[in-house]
């Protein structure tokens, strides 16, 4: 039974992934040719959130509102059919054992998308997000009823859609899964030719060190419920894919010109949404996209569609941001919730001060993570440096968000120094500027939220954009470093990540799992504010799951109603609410 339910899943996520491919035809065509069927996958799910979210600020988001998407998809892939069926046999052509390997994995992430809801966030404001977005348009001052829900992530907008169209009340099941199937579609090719010792590219390298991510979060990491940090770590991993192939080219080298310079409006797209997707990766995004733009602005100098892309670049990006912010701005007063800069004077702006304190809760939380981990005992004789020592040793025991990039990072940069690397060489191996977004979003990560799920897109970008360039430095050097010994060392290396403490927690769940698990129902108790507003409010805990609206976890006495008797009205509120300590 189980097996039927992941095949409708993967059913599911070709149809998705059909349409997006239609609807991102639909702008690439009109860019050039030379893109390939996941580049069109890429920016169909731009186009789509765009949508969205420029939908949710009027309308809450209906049935109406996905079947205009899913009827937009279908007019591409028909419009562009040729194109797209030359693609997809191009993609199919010579595959063999390949395709079915791709297709258990794939199939491997359905059934582990069968599994029961989990995720503490779902519960604690991820399913209530997407409630209030099914059931209104942007509600002014929602931050106001509990924090969480002033953070803007257009995750929760994809998953809005889902809801309505075919799996309702069962969305969580499928989003992050896809994203993850996605990536593994990225990166299987380069992995495949490293397999078959074939002729490989420093971009196939690159690629091909992501499947330690890539397999860990496939395996390991939580993939039912209303996740964020995994879709926008692979849409920002997909961005730095793309461009490092496009500056790792020789200058000789056939570059296919439009196909190419197309690909560059497309990393500074997926950058632009990798932050709709997930607040924190904003620097190492706005980083990629200005290495994207610079790149692209010099490469195109002499091609008569040079202003095409130009204008590609820079209005697709803003098209996905600018919805974005208004949602922001409209959810809580400020344009980067909970980060209290640029607050607009409106009378359902969260206080500035209550925005303060949830940021630097953020960053404890974030710290807080590291130190579960950590083994305390050895910590005590290190004194006034024990905090910092415990936060490193906790962070040090994590293999895949800290060990192996970080290794990986260590010893690329060791390579390119004993071969000789030299400052001028930035200039002559463009892809040495991926370090740039790399290091600033690593610096942004320490300094914000050093949680390891925070920064895995700046982290892992260092790691196969040094990793990678060490590896060809150290194959002119050495016959005997070939492709089969570098999948031989990350075959190792995904092993080593995959079976640490703890493995076995991510399979006892779909033990008892017969079919789709909706969400936990949960017991409220209903309280009055003192303007007679009745908010609910969790029995036990602080998890809302998918109870009525209003609830909150987090009781505030001087909530109320902008228009009376109308929650889409909007809320506005004067104290602090009560925060429990968990």
């Amino acid at each position: 039974m189980l097996t039927l339910v992941a095949a409708g899943i993967l059913l599911t996520w070709v149809l998705c992934t059909a349409i997006l491919v239609g609807l991102g035809s639909l702008i690439l065509g009109k860019l050039g040719d030379g893109c390939r069927l996941l580049d069109e996958f890429w920016m169909g799910l731009a186009v789509a959130v765009v949508f969205l979210e420029a939908w949710s600020l009027l309308r809450p988001v209906t049935p109406a509102a996905a079947l205009l998407l899913a009827a937009a998809g279908v007019l591409g892939l028909l419009w562009n059919r040729k194109g797209v069926f030359v693609q997809s046999q191009e993609v199919l052509r010579g595959v063999g054992w390949p395709l079915v390997v791709y297709v258990l994995i794939a199939g491997y992430i359905a059934l582990r998308s069968c599994g029961p809801c989990d995720y503490y966030d779902t519960g604690l404001y991820g399913a209530q997000s997407v409630h209030w977005i099914v059931t209104y348009p942007a509600v002014l001052g929602l931050a106001n009823l509990h924090w969480r829900l002033g953070i803007n992530s257009s995750v929760f907008l994809c998953d809005a859609a889902v809801h309505q169209v075919g799996w309702p009340n069962l969305y969580f099941h499928f989003f992050t899964g896809l994203m993850l199937a996605a990536l593994w579609a990225a990166i299987f090719p380069s992995l495949i030719r490293l397999v078959r010792g074939a002729p490989v590219s420093a971009a196939d390298y690159f690629q091909s060190l992501l499947v330690i991510p890539a397999s860990s979060w496939a395996v390991r990491s939580k993939i039912v419920g209303t996740l964020t940090d995994e879709p926008a770590s692979v849409v920002c991993l997909c961005a730095a894919g793309i461009l490092f192939s496009e500056l790792s080219r020789e200058e000789g080298e056939n570059r296919g010109e439009q196909g190419g310079h197309t690909r560059l409006a497309v990393a500074a797209s997926l950058a632009a949404l990798g932050v709709t997707f997930k607040l924190s990766a904003i620097v190492f995004a706005a980083l990629v996209w200005a290495v994207a733009f610079v790149w692209l602005f010099s490469s195109s100098r002499h091609s008569r569609r040079r202003g095409v892309w130009i204008t590609a670049s820079v209005v697709l990006p803003a098209a996905i941001l600018v919805p974005w912010l208004i949602r922001g701005l409209m959810l809580s007063g400020y344009p980067f919730f909970p980060n209290a800069m640029l607050g607009i004077p409106a009378d359902w702006r969260v206080p500035a001060t209550l925005a303060s304190i949830f940021t630097g809760w953020v960053h404890s939380f974030a710290v807080a993570q590291a130190y579960e981990l950590a083994p305390a005992g050895k910590i005590a004789a290190l004194g006034k440096f024990g905090e910092a020592a415990r936060w490193f040793l906790g962070l040090a025991r994590n293999r895949e968000g800290f060990q192996v990039p970080f290794l990986l990072s260590i010893t690329g940069a060791t390579v390119l120094l004993v071969c000789g690397f030299r400052p001028e060489h930035v200039r002559r191996n463009r892809s040495l500027w991926l370090l740039l977004p790399s290091l600033g979003g690593v610096v942004f990560w320490l300094i914000a939220a050093p949680d390891p799920r925070f920064g895995q897109a700046a982290i892992w970008t260092l790691a196969a954009t040094l990793g990678s360039l060490g590896i060809v430095a150290s194959a002119a050097r050495l016959k005997w470093v070939s492709p089969r010994l570098v999948a031989a060392g990350l075959l190792l290396a995904m092993l080593w990540c995959l079976f640490s403490f703890g493995w076995r927690q991510s399979y006892r769940p779909l033990e008892s799992v017969r079919e789709l698990v909706p969400l936990p129902e949960v017991r409220v108790v209903a309280r009055r504010t003192a303007s007679g507003l009745i908010v609910y409010v969790p029995a036990e805990g602080n998890q809302c799951w998918d109870a009525p609206a209003p609830c909150t976890p987090y009781f505030d006495n001087t909530l109320r109603l902008r228009s009376s008797g109308n929650l889409g009205g909007g809320f506005d509120s004067e104290g602090l609410p009560e925060l429990p300590e968990n």
